[in-house]
């Protein structure tokens, strides 16, 4: 439920969609203001990080998404 900021690496900028900040890998400067921008955002937002995370990678969603992949090879 904790808003992050990442670096633009990865699936990172993935994870944490509209809920974070994303920066620039190796860039400080951006990072420094990537977090005075989350610390900044209303802390009622943390309901929004969790409900997504839950939402998009649960342990129930990756068992949905992995199955049906399964399923389509053998279709």
């Amino acid at each position: 439920g904790v808003p992050c900021v990442v670096a633009d690496v990865g699936d990172a900028a993935e994870v944490v969609g509209e809920t974070g900040v994303v920066v620039p890998p190796r860039n400080p400067e951006a990072l420094a203001q990537g977090l005075v921008e989350v610390l900044e955002r209303n802390r009622l937002e943390k309901s929004l990080v969790r409900e997504r995370i839950l939402e998009r990678f649960s342990s129930e969603r990756m068992v949905q998404a992995t199955a049906s992949e399964l399923l389509g090879l053998v279709q």
